[in-house]
């Protein structure tokens, strides 16, 4: 694929997803396409790339992570972990479980999150912390998924996250990117945590 080709189908993907007027058009069967399933259901690792808005204190933040535990075929429930370390010092991991859902209306799919351990001691974050979250997909593909930090509220108002898996970890997704700043651009410079370190030194030669 040519980068004018790839230019103008992240172009499409990421102008398409403000459109409200989508009914038989090129750009529904576009945005027909975006299934978060693939990338919540990989035995992959995932990381935290980038976000925008949110609660000032997550730029404390020096690695987040996301390891996969399972899958439950009656519910299509994936569960994962969801590891977090503060100043790259404290770490916390809990469990949790995601499932996405569709509505009449094609996009955006909602991702369910629910979080199976109280986090009410993770203090560095202000808001009350709830159990459960319904997060809009922006955009989804094997490397990346794009979430906007509320389901209600406008993107550009209430930011979003990039998560990519380990395997585009340390490379970089022009298309992933281009998109992640048509969609989020505007709310602001995101921020990106520092690298995660490796967990296991890979056997020399």
């Amino acid at each position: 694929m040519s980068i004018v080709t790839l230019v103008f189908v992240c172009f499409i993907l990421a102008v398409s997803a403000e459109d409200d007027n989508m009914d038989n058009s090129e750009e529904t069967k576009l945005l027909s396409r975006i299934k978060p399933w693939k990338f919540v259901n990989t035995s992959e690792p995932v990381y935290l790339k980038k976000w925008s808005k949110g609660d000032p204190a997550l730029r404390y933040l020096s690695c987040v992570r996301s390891k996969y535990q399972g899958y439950e075929s009656q519910t299509l429930t994936v569960y994962r972990t969801l590891e977090a370390t503060f100043n790259e010092t404290r770490t916390i991991s809990l469990n949790m479980s995601l499932d996405v859902h569709y509505s009449k209306k094609i996009y955006p799919p909602i991702l369910h999150v629910r979080l199976l351990h109280s986090i009410q001691n993770l203090t560095l974050i202000g808001e009350v912390v709830v159990d459960e979250y319904q997060l809009p997909v922006g955009f989804s593909d094997i490397k990346c998924l794009i979430l906007g930090n509320s389901e209600t509220g406008d993107v550009k108002d209430k930011g979003c996250s990039m998560w990519v898996t380990e395997h585009y970890y340390n490379k970089i997704s022009l298309c992933c990117d281009f998109i992640f700043f048509l969609i989020c651009g505007s709310s602001g410079t995101p921020f990106e945590p520092p690298k995660c370190p490796r967990e296991s030194t890979p056997p020399s030669c």
